[in-house]
């Protein structure tokens, strides 16, 4: 883990979360680096399992 976290580090910080944005973009996932490795942000509000369980309690 620790030569994983040195490895993104060593990227540029707008560069790899554009990349990883990227990556990501049909998922509807972000990855935001901190201090401490990545915070995982939904992105593209929820997944289509979650839709069909929402349409199935309101129909």
């Amino acid at each position: 883990k620790f030569l994983h976290s040195q490895l993104l580090h060593s990227l540029g910080n707008q560069n790899k979360s554009l990349l990883i944005r990227n990556q990501n973009e049909s998922l509807g996932l972000i990855l935001v680096p901190d201090e401490k490795g990545f915070i995982l942000v939904r992105d593209k509000g929820l997944t289509s399992e979650e839709k069909e369980a929402g349409n199935e309690e309101t129909s």
